[in-house]
């Protein structure tokens, strides 16, 4: 089992503004998010990422303790992931509806663009 913290951010500030905020921001979750999720087995380490909109991780692969994704890297991950699960199987659930929806339109996809 492992345990994944994504703090998503669209700033544009320095790398050193960045490194303050985000360390915050990831120290926080390793105190708080434990105690989010009790009766569960909680692994000792909990992968974070600092999710940007755009730029790039080739200067910077980790910020504040975390490691640099780029939002398309995690969408592709994402939907790379929900591809291959069929609705009539394993829908996502309701209470999640922005992966929903990606399954519904990862699912939908050839009928959506049978014209192209």
């Amino acid at each position: 089992m492992k345990l994944v913290h994504y703090e998503t951010s669209t700033d544009t500030r320095g790398w050193d503004q960045r490194e303050e905020r985000f360390t915050k921001k990831f120290l926080a979750g390793q105190e708080h998010i434990k105690g989010l999720f009790h009766g569960l087995a909680i692994p000792e380490q909990i992968e974070q990422y600092a999710v940007f909109l755009y730029g790039s991780d080739v200067n910077h692969k980790t910020v504040g303790g975390g490691t640099v994704l780029i939002m398309d890297e995690l969408l592709k991950e994402v939907v790379s992931d929900l591809r291959t699960k069929r609705i009539a199987k394993a829908i996502v659930p309701e209470q999640f509806p922005l992966l929903r929806v990606l399954h519904l339109a990862c699912e939908y996809r050839k009928s959506l663009f049978a014209d192209e």
